[in-house]
């Protein structure tokens, strides 16, 4: 249930190779700062000194057992009870916490750094970069079409362009004239490249607030949504594109949600004449145009106790009268 409406980009053999990229780019600092700080000793003394680690208890003060812990007690026989107790207080007050690991560096911190910076770009580049060349291109996704042809496809361009077939009635200066939408369906925002998401501010190419460059498709082409529940089939794609549709549209639906959520913007729309910046310049000027009523008409099929769109007119004509004839269907 917790990997419910997620994907992961990422395969689990590219996940173990970013894990153990991370760790060799650790492990070459590591060592480049260790190269780096020997080599400073052996320049200004003559000898090859490295830095070490090395192990003390983990209590400092008094007499303790492995780590400086305190030694288990001896029962004490007949001979023991004269245990000055006043000089184990003093020795249990002596000890202290310490770091049981102490490092000895030969060299300053900041020469070292100078020094251990090139080794440790020059093990980036030839150990570790190798490691992640391959997670550029995720596995999931050497199958699936590049940005450039997404929007070359897909991209505003190219659902303009075929106005010339889906709306022939109009001629050049009124489709320039006219909105993206009316020309076909918003099918959202293709990230700007691949590693980076929608939104990111860091992003090439990104469209409105960063979102990428919007995705189309006219109206002769036809969409199927393969999704598992929970992936926003509805909220995030039918809602808005049935809202947006500039003129008559035929929706069949079983779920109620649909109908509740586009019925009143399907009902008072306003006309779609004028591309976003003309339209803004309109609306500036107060002259925005209103909203029209459209006629909404139901078929309704669901039992009578439970319709959840009356007080809508019904459909008087059926879709499928003579559809015996091939020609009239």
């Amino acid at each position: 249930m917790s990997e419910l409406g997620r994907t992961r980009l990422h395969t689990r053999r590219e996940r173990r190779r970013r894990v153990g990229g991370i760790l060799l780019a650790l492990a070459g600092a590591a060592v480049a700062a260790c190269v780096a700080a020997a080599v400073l000793t052996w320049l200004s003394t003559g000898e090859l000194v490295w830095p070490s680690l090395r192990f003390r208890p983990l209590l400092a003060g008094g007499e303790g057992g492995l780590l400086g812990l305190p030694r288990a007690e001896r029962s004490l026989g007949p001979s023991d009870h004269t245990v000055d107790d006043s000089a184990g207080a003093e020795m249990d007050r002596a000890r202290r916490m310490q770091v049981p690991i102490t490092m000895t560096w030969p060299a300053p911190a900041a020469w070292t750094a100078l020094v251990a910076l090139p080794l440790w770009l020059a093990w980036m580049r030839f150990a570790v970069r190798p490691v992640w060349a391959r997670l550029r291109h995720p596995a999931r996704h050497r199958a699936l079409a590049t940005p450039q042809q997404t929007r070359r496809s897909l991209g505003e361009r190219a659902v303009r362009r075929t106005g010339r077939y889906t709306l022939p009635g109009t001629t050049r200066w009124m489709r320039l004239r006219l909105p993206t939408h009316a020309f076909g369906y918003h099918l959202g925002y293709h990230p700007p490249y691949p590693g980076r998401q929608p939104g990111s501010p860091w992003s090439r190419r990104a469209g409105p607030l960063g979102r990428g460059s919007r995705l189309w498709a006219d109206w002769e082409q036809r969409i199927r949504v393969v999704a598992r529940t929970g992936w926003g089939k509805t909220d995030r794609l039918l809602v808005p594109i049935i809202r947006t549709l500039p003129g008559p549209a035929l929706i069949a639906s079983i779920e109620p949600g649909i109908f509740e959520r586009t019925v009143l913007a399907r009902r008072y729309r306003r006309p779609t004449l004028l591309r976003p910046p003309l339209a803004l310049l309109l609306r500036l000027l107060g002259r925005r145009e209103p909203a029209v009523e459209h006629p909404v008409a139901i078929v309704d099929v669901s039992a009578p106790d439970r319709r959840y769109a009356a007080g809508y007119p019904q459909v008087q004509w059926s879709p499928i009268i003579d559809c015996r004839d091939y020609n009239i269907a």
